[in-house]
C-alpha cells in the first residue's frame, strides 16, 4: 500500500504520542477503514477471535451472556441480530457495554475492534479498558489500562498494549456512551474483535462443553482441557448439588431439580499449587414429558421398550393440575389419563411445563383432550418425551356444541325440530362429564366460543317455542323465561280447534239472531 508524505508525517506524530502515552500506562490506538483492516503487524498472530453469534436478548436496554470460543461475553444490547447492535431509542448520553466474564489466558499485545454501520446514532465516547478481575470488568473499576477511542463507522480500531502492563489472563471491556433522539431503535453494529499476541505460558483450564441450560432429568459428562500444566488433575463442583449433581472426579452430571447452579472445574498440577478454575452457570428447566404407564393410551409406546427416537403422538384427558404452580408461567405440571375423572384409575402421563390456555379449569381440574408430540428416549428404565409441544386441544363442551349444531342445522332451517333429534342431543349431553355439563348449563347466547354461542341461542328458542325438555337446566332459558310458543305440529291442531270454535260461536250467534227475527 502506497503512503504519501502527508500520511507519513501523521504516522510519525502518532508514533511519538504513542510512545509518550505507553510509558504512562495508556494504550495507543489507530483507526483503519474496513478495506484496510488486513494491515496487522506481521509478527503478531491471532490468539483469540471474538466472532459474534446470535444470543437471546433483543432488548437494547438489557444484558445477556454469550459464550464464544470458551470466553463468555456480556452484551448490553441486541444480540439476536448479526452483527450485534448496541444502542437504543430516545436516550441521551447513556452508557452501553460489552465485557468479558472469562479471562483470555493469552499474552495479548494488540486488539482490533471491528465496527459496521452506525445510522442515526451519536457515539459520544468509546472507552476500551482492561481489568484484572471479572467483577472489575463488570463494574468498570480499577482498570489496568484505559484508552479513549475515537469511533468511526465501518472501520477497525486497533488498540495496543502499554509497555508497562501485562494483558495476560485479563478481562476486557468496551463502554459506549450514546445518544439517540428518535423513538425507534438505532444502533452501532459490532462485528467482532481479534486479539493478537504470543502464546501464553500461563497455566489455565477451559471447559470444553459448557451448557447454559438443561432439562430436568438430563444426564451427561462435562469435560475440560488443561494447558501449560504438568500432570494436571481436574475436579468438578456444583454450587447447588440438589439442582445439578456432579461427580467430583469425572464431571458426570444429572439435573435433579428446577433451578440454577454454578459449575466449577478446578485444575492443579505438579507445577500448579494454587488451583486454576473455570466456571459457568447452568439453569435447569422443565421441558420433559415423563411417560409412566402409557401403553394403553397409545400403541406407539409399550412399557419401557423405547430405545430409539421417533415421533410420537399421545392423546389423553387432562385430569389434574399442580395447584401450587398454576400462575408461575413455565413451572407447571399436569396429568393426562386415558380416563376422564381419576388419573389413579387409569394409565397416566405427567406433563411438565405447559398446558393449553383455553382449557376448562375447575379448581385443580382441566377437562378436555390434548395431543402431545415429541421424541421419546430411554431414561431411568422408563420413557420420556423431550421438547414437548401442544398440537391440538378440543374441549368436550365445544365438541358437543359443534355436533349438536350439525344435527340441528337442517331442521332449524325448515323450522321443524323433531323430538327424536332432541332426544339424541339430550343423550349426548348426558354422556358428558360434570365439568362439560356445568360449562354448557351456565353458557349464554353471548358465549365467547362461536359453537357454544350458536347452540345456546338455538336451545333457548327450541325449549321456549317447542316446549321441549330443558335437559341442561340452562341459565339462558331461565333468564329469558318461558315465552308462549308452540311447535309446528301443534300449530295445525290448535288452528283447527280455534277455527272450529270460532265457527261454532259464529253459527250459534247467527242461529239465535235468525230465530229472533222469525218471532218478530
Amino acid at each position: 500500500m502506497k503512503l504519501n508524505s502527508k500520511k507519513i508525517r501523521v504516522l510519525a506524530v502518532s508514533a511519538f504520542i504513542s510512545a509518550a502515552l505507553c510509558g504512562a500506562g495508556f494504550a495507543s490506538y489507530s483507526v483503519m477503514n474496513a478495506q484496510d483492516a488486513v494491515v496487522a503487524k506481521a509478527e503478531d498472530s491471532v490468539v483469540y477471535s471474538l466472532e459474534p453469534t446470535k444470543g437471546v436478548n433483543s432488548d437494547y436496554t438489557k444484558n445477556c451472556d454469550i459464550t464464544i470460543g470458551g470466553i463468555t461475553w456480556n452484551l448490553n444490547g441486541n444480540s439476536t441480530e448479526l452483527p450485534w447492535r448496541i444502542g437504543g431509542k430516545s436516550i441521551t448520553k447513556v452508557d452501553r457495554s460489552l465485557f468479558s466474564k472469562t479471562a483470555i489466558n493469552e499474552n495479548v499485545t494488540k486488539v482490533d475492534l471491528i465496527f459496521g454501520s452506525a445510522s442515526s446514532i451519536t457515539v459520544n465516547s468509546l472507552k476500551f479498558t482492561v481489568h484484572s478481575t471479572a467483577a472489575d470488568a463488570e463494574k468498570n473499576l480499577n482498570p489496568l489500562s484505559s484508552t479513549d477511542l475515537s469511533f468511526k463507522e465501518n472501520s477497525t480500531i486497533s488498540v495496543e498494549r502499554p509497555a508497562d502492563v501485562s494483558w495476560e489472563g485479563v478481562f476486557y471491556r468496551m463502554t459506549f456512551n450514546v445518544t439517540v433522539s428518535g423513538d425507534s431503535n438505532k444502533s452501532v453494529q459490532f462485528k467482532g474483535a481479534k486479539f493478537y499476541g504470543a502464546a501464553s505460558m500461563k497455566p489455565f483450564v477451559e471447559v470444553n462443553n459448557p451448557s447454559a441450560a438443561l432439562n430436568l432429568g438430563d444426564k451427561g459428562t462435562f469435560t475440560a482441557t488443561a494447558t501449560n500444566a504438568t500432570n494436571p488433575v481436574i475436579t468438578w463442583t456444583s454450587s447447588s448439588s440438589d439442582v445439578l449433581k456432579i461427580e467430583e472426579a469425572t464431571g458426570a452430571y444429572e439435573a435433579l431439580k428446577v433451578g440454577s447452579a454454578t459449575v466449577t472445574a478446578s485444575m492443579t498440577a505438579d507445577d500448579v499449587t494454587t488451583p486454576v478454575t473455570a466456571s459457568f452457570k447452568v439453569t435447569v428447566n422443565y421441558g420433559l414429558v415423563t411417560i409412566a404407564r402409557a401403553n394403553e393410551i397409545t400403541t406407539a409406546l409399550s412399557g419401557t421398550t423405547v430405545t430409539s427416537p421417533y415421533e410420537l403422538t399421545i392423546t389423553g384427558y387432562i385430569v389434574n393440575l399442580n395447584g401450587d404452580n398454576q400462575e408461575t408461567g413455565n413451572e407447571r405440571m399436569i396429568v393426562l389419563s386415558d380416563k376422564k375423572k381419576d388419573a389413579t384409575d387409569g394409565n397416566k402421563i405427567n406433563v411438565y411445563g405447559i398446558y393449553p390456555s383455553n382449557a376448562l379449569r375447575k379448581e385443580a381440574i382441566l377437562n378436555g383432550m390434548v395431543t402431545v408430540t415429541g421424541k421419546p428416549a430411554k431414561y431411568k428404565g422408563s420413557a420420556q418425551l423431550a421438547s414437548p409441544s401442544w398440537t391440538d386441544y378440543n374441549d368436550d363442551a365445544i365438541s358437543f356444541a359443534k355436533e349438536a349444531n350439525s344435527l340441528l342445522d337442517e331442521e332449524c332451517a325448515n323450522r321443524d325440530v323433531k323430538e327424536e333429534t332432541w332426544a339424541t342431543i339430550k343423550a349426548k349431553y348426558e354422556a358428558l362429564d360434570e365439568y362439560a355439563k356445568a360449562k354448557l348449563s351456565k353458557a349464554t347466547a353471548d358465549d365467547g366460543n362461536s359453537d357454544i354461542k350458536n347452540f345456546v341461542s338455538r336451545y333457548v328458542i327450541i325449549v321456549n317455542g317447542y316446549k321441549y325438555e330443558d335437559f341442561m337446566s340452562s341459565s339462558a332459558v331461565k333468564a329469558k323465561g318461558y315465552a308462549f310458543g308452540i311447535s309446528s305440529k301443534e300449530n295445525v291442531t290448535y288452528a283447527w280447534i280455534i277455527g272450529a270454535s270460532l265457527f261454532a260461536i259464529l253459527a250459534a250467534g247467527c242461529f239465535v239472531f235468525l230465530k229472533k227475527k222469525k218471532h218478530e
